[in-house]
């Protein structure tokens, strides 16, 4: 699969790449942000791939980071400003689901061609979706285009699908397919917003509870967040459960307080090119270590992984590392002594070594 990244010029035009016009094929094209590749985005993927294959076109992604939401609502509350990168570091680890890295990782499996992933800029924002629309046949050899019922696209969201498809109508230069809503229906936010079961902004709202089973379900893959292993107080070693503590540019949303069975995938140093990747069954736990919050230290909302039966410390300082979620064991607990502390810790690690160890390490598969 091919991955492009692209920043539009500053009054927001985009510059594609010449050697897409050298393409023979045409090609069928979707678009969005596709913030954690749930089962309803794989619905739409799969017809993208299915109509690729059947009319031998190339099928392409346009993929847009940062989110569009969050850089209108950061303009709208920031006197029309751009948001930040550093902004936008600091908004993912509470509302980005899944990493751009991990999104590409998925629409590799899934047999995406190219993804071209766009900088959403407010320049680039204030294009029309005729001009848009226009580019992609013209740079892209769009002859077909794949949407959600819901998508809106352009200047001011002008681009609806009754408008694109008028539009596609009318100039005869692609074809529009929408794929409409599947999946358990809609459900109440505790705002009383109703919004579709297989949405990016319900799956949030379960990790942010710890619902990982549900959230699991919806998003057709495990629930994956990455960083660097930090050093820490070396609390666990000295329980004799030493972990690995996620720390540095953390991506993806960190779920709720609590223990997590699941898996540590060590991908090595990040100037180690092509390092091999090793998992491992781990205990997970986020939280702020409230049994040992009398001493006075105030502590960080943190997540620590336990390496499970495994005989030997592994040094992972400096590692990157992915952290993938299979079931929330129990909330947080301040314990009256250390040793129960140390029997709960031995309980978890025994509840969560059964249960990733039933699934013969199918962690990866969508």
């Amino acid at each position: 699969m091919r991955t492009i990244s692209i920043i539009p010029e500053e009054n927001g035009t985009i510059n594609w790449p010449t050697e897409a016009l050298t393409q023979m094929k045409s090609s069928v094209v979707t678009i969005g942000s596709f913030d954690g590749v749930h089962c309803g985005h794989q619905s739409i993927l799969h017809r993208v791939t299915e109509i690729a294959d059947h009319e031998n076109l190339r099928s392409i992604v346009i993929l847009f980071s940062p989110q569009p939401g969050l850089v209108h609502h950061y303009a709208k509350t920031h006197h029309r400003e751009q948001i930040s990168t550093e902004e936008v570091k600091k908004d993912s680890l509470k509302h980005q689901i899944m990493s751009i890295s991990q999104r590409i990782h998925y629409l590799e499996q899934l047999k995406i061609d190219e993804v071209y992933v766009i900088t959403y800029t407010l320049a680039f924002a204030n294009n029309t979706y005729q001009d848009f629309l226009n580019d992609l046949v013209t740079s892209l050899k769009m002859s077909s285009l794949v949407l959600g019922e819901d998508a809106q696209l352009g200047k001011n969201r002008e681009g609806t699908i009754p408008t694109i498809r008028s539009f596609a109508q009318d100039t005869r230069l692609f074809s529009l397919e929408v794929v409409y809503h599947q999946g358990p229906g809609y459900v109440t936010l505790s705002s009383s917003r109703q919004v579709r079961a297989w949405s990016s902004t319900y799956i949030r709202s379960l990790l942010q509870k710890g619902q990982i089973s549900y959230a699991t379900s919806l998003l057709g893959h495990y629930h994956v967040i990455e960083g660097e292993v930090v050093h820490g107080e070396q609390r666990g070693r000295e329980l004799g459960f030493p972990t690995a503590n996620l720390g540095g540019d953390i991506q993806g949303l960190m779920p709720s307080e609590g223990v997590y069975s699941g898996w540590l995938v060590d991908c090595g140093l990040p100037q180690q090119k092509n390092s091999e990747e090793k998992t491992y069954p781990a205990a997970i736990s986020i939280g702020t270590k409230e049994t040992f919050a009398d001493d006075g230290i105030k502590r960080d909302y943190l997540l620590e992984a336990n390496i499970l039966h495994h005989p030997d410390w592994i040094d992972l300082y400096q590692h990157h590392v992915h952290i993938i979620f299979l079931e929330r064991l129990r909330g947080q607990i301040k314990f009256d002594s250390i040793q129960a502390l140390i029997d709960q810790i031995k309980q978890d690690a025994d509840i969560a070594y059964q249960q990733t160890s039933e699934l013969c390490g199918k962690h990866a598969e969508i």
